[in-house]
């Protein structure tokens, strides 16, 4: 055995004749063992298993609504009023009013009952004169502002009135007491 492997013996030489009357002689030792021979070349590695197969496609989310243009701009007329009283017509809906006098104003929203305006109706009001402008309500008519403040705060600012409601609005803009 070499290298923990067993070789095997080599073969014996053939025996001597004997002579008549004679007894052979006892067979020699066994020769030693000849080497191990060189070890043989790796196999081949086998081919590789086929890819599996790829899982389902997750579901698409929800589709959305797109959002509303915006509102695409429009000449607005515009009122300009030069007096020191002025109570709101009902043809001044939609309109840009200039308040150009030189002395204090008083802007009055009338009662539905008087001037029948929708709901959603606005009118935007500059004070281009140095005259401050300040809001009243027509009997029953309730404007709602910021600190209840309800005049326009300088010359050359702008303001707007929004009805909301049965004879309600909204006094909007850089206002003071």
């Amino acid at each position: 055995m070499i290298n923990g492997v067993q070789i095997p013996s080599g073969t014996s030489g053939t025996s001597g004749i004997n002579a008549p009357g004679t007894t052979s002689g006892s067979s020699g030792t066994s020769g030693n063992n000849g080497t191990s021979g060189t070890s043989g070349n790796t196999g081949t590695h086998g081919t590789s298993g086929s890819a599996g197969t790829s899982g389902s496609a997750g579901t698409s989310g929800n589709t959305s609504t797109s959002g509303s243009s915006g509102i695409s701009p429009t000449n607005t007329a515009v009122i300009t009023f030069t007096g020191t009283t002025q109570t709101f017509q009902a043809s001044d809906a939609g309109k840009l009013c200039l308040f150009s006098s030189g002395s204090a104003v008083t802007a009055t929203i009338p009662a539905s009952g008087t001037t029948n305006y929708t709901v959603g109706t606005r009118i935007d009001i500059i004070q281009s004169g140095v005259g401050k402008v300040t809001f009243a309500g027509g009997t029953g008519t309730v404007i709602y502002s910021q600190g209840s403040n309800k005049a326009i705060a300088a010359q050359n600012v702008g303001v707007s009135i929004v009805k909301t409601g049965q004879d309600v609005w909204y006094l909007v803009g850089n206002l003071i007491a």
